[in-house]
């Protein structure tokens, strides 16, 4: 799922790049190259490591399936290992995959299309860092998914090196990350809009039906999906705030100079 968001967010931001016929000079998010290409880069790295190095990992054999105890858990991500439904996680896949597409909707907007450079640039910064927390995270943690623990679950499923990837719920992040960050653009575009509430309760909704559903599946503990939420949404919601223009600090000083007797001079406007 992981490597499916990357080549989608990278598709995505090539489209993007592409419908980028104008710029805006009155810009919502400024981009700073300094910053920001080493996130990316960054990112993108991290991403890279953590995925060799998880398909690097050594399948467990049966002898130390048998050694493993659940007993460690506490009442609520216990519960999780009486679920296994196929269903479940089909659901899960298409729900973060239709997630995944959110931000493309924002390009009817003809406001943040004039925009799409900015905007593909936080896109991907938003889904690189995302995804880059969830792997390296999991790699480390290498916390072991609730099937492992279900006598129903087949012995495949709990032998593979993706059963000790439970912490925490990429599904849920990325899900997270993507909803609010459209909420967000939309919003830092519409800060008047009545339908702000709307947009915000179904951005807040979504990742919690994904949560639900691989949590449902038996994929992950009430702490997988609950961490995987907070840290989607806040790089969803962080990526593009620390990005905004504020406009009111532009619109009270203004520089312009003035001539005294042939010497120029500058001078601070006030515009409040």
């Amino acid at each position: 799922m992981e490597k499916r968001l990357i080549n989608l967010v990278l598709a995505l931001t090539l489209a993007i790049f592409n419908a980028a016929s104008q710029s805006r000079t009155d810009t919502v998010y400024q981009i700073n190259w300094n910053v920001d290409v080493p996130v990316i880069a960054g990112s993108a790295g991290v991403n890279a490591l953590a995925f060799i190095s998880i398909h690097n990992l050594s399948p467990r054999n049966a002898n130390e399936l048998n050694n493993l105890s659940h007993g460690h858990l506490i009442g609520l991500d216990e519960r999780a290992i009486q679920n296994h439904s196929a269903a479940a996680k089909t659901a899960s896949d298409w729900v973060a995959g239709g997630a995944a597409l959110l931000p493309l909707t924002l390009m009817a907007d003809k406001d943040i299309r004039e925009q799409a450079l900015n905007v593909s640039v936080l896109l991907s910064e938003t889904a690189l860092v995302t995804n880059g927390l969830v792997l390296a995270t999991k790699r480390i943690a290498r916390r072991d998914r609730p099937y492992v623990f279900n006598p129903d679950a087949p012995l495949k499923e709990k032998l593979a090196v993706e059963s000790m990837l439970s912490f925490y719920s990429g599904h849920t992040a990325i899900t997270a990350s993507m909803s609010f960050f459209t909420a967000k653009v939309w919003s830092d575009y519409h800060p008047n809009s009545p339908w702000k509430p709307v947009v915000w309760s179904a951005a807040a909704t979504l990742p919690v039906l994904t949560g639900y559903l691989r949590y449902k599946a038996g994929k992950h503990y009430f702490t997988d999906v609950a961490t995987g939420y907070a840290m989607g949404a806040l790089v969803g919601y962080l990526v593009p705030h620390f990005h905004k223009v504020d406009r009111r600090a532009k619109r009270r000083y203004r520089v312009s100079s003035t001539f005294t007797e042939g010497v120029p001079l500058l001078t601070f406007k006030c515009r409040l």
